[in-house]
């Protein structure tokens, strides 16, 4: 026994000896502890910030008129836009769940500790991306190095500047009476819109400056509206709520 346990430690030796096999510092071990953890802190961040995005397109998007979204063009880039934003909240859980796994002590928590625990940053980070509407400077940047992706307040005015579909949105320049007002459109048209036949949705304030998408039909440079909704969704502000013409601020950043 001991004669193998000394050729086994001769093999060792040679082998190291050959190959010049040199132990590593601590600093090594160090810096590949703080590579893994930056691994996780990343993906979780990647993952809570696309959660974050998710969020945004839900509480701005108006559910009641989403078969009507869906009937134009820009349909495709609003589920390539959804996709682009699931399949980064999934790679960072399942990529931060597994570089955890790699930390010193990562092996000791339970698998479903530890996916609770991802979760729960997950969301954290998401939660936090909305709140502070760094979900929309993540949209603009993306958009920036990935022009073929478009910004959700950039597909909200591409499909509300159809006029001749009955769709138009802008903000509203002048209260003329009871049954008209005068909007500018996203492309600095002026329309007089007949709210004569119209339904105004409770959340809508018919004043200067608000901004509102409407439904309707063309009559000329008139505009018969048949029902008029916020611009934003049901729990949304965006980062142009308190600007004073929120038209040029919408044009100017999407």
């Amino acid at each position: 026994m001991m004669n193998d346990d000394l050729l086994l430690s001769r093999r060792v030796l040679d082998q190291i000896a050959r190959e010049n096999i040199q132990p590593k510092s601590r600093m090594y071990f160090f810096l590949e502890a703080l590579k893994t953890w930056f691994l996780v802190l990343i993906s979780i961040f990647i993952g809570g910030h696309s959660l974050g995005i998710l969020i945004y397109f839900a509480s701005h998007l108006d559910f009641a008129l989403l078969p009507l979204f869906l009937k134009t063009d820009e349909k495709v880039l609003l589920l390539f836009s959804v996709l682009v934003w699931f399949v980064g909240l999934v790679l960072g859980s399942v990529f931060g769940y597994r570089r955890y796994r790699k930390t010193k002590k990562g092996y000791r928590i339970e698998s479903f500790n530890l996916i609770l625990l991802v979760i729960v940053g997950v969301f954290g980070v998401g939660l936090l991306s909305y709140k502070t509407e760094a979900t929309v400077y993540f949209e603009q940047k993306l958009h920036k190095y990935l022009p073929v992706y478009q910004p959700w307040e950039s597909l909200k005015i591409r499909v509300w500047s159809r006029p001749e579909e009955g769709l138009l949105a802008g903000s509203i320049l002048k209260i003329v009476d009871e049954k008209n007002i005068e909007m500018r459109d996203f492309k600095g048209e002026v329309w007089r819109l007949d709210l004569s036949q119209s339904l105004i949705r409770k959340r809508v304030s018919l004043e200067e400056g608000v901004l509102v998408k409407v439904i309707g039909e063309l009559k000329q440079n008139d505009f018969l509206v048949k029902e008029v909704r916020p611009w934003m969704g049901r729990r949304g502000k965006g980062r142009c709520f308190y600007q004073q013409n929120k038209v040029d601020c919408l044009k100017n950043n999407y």
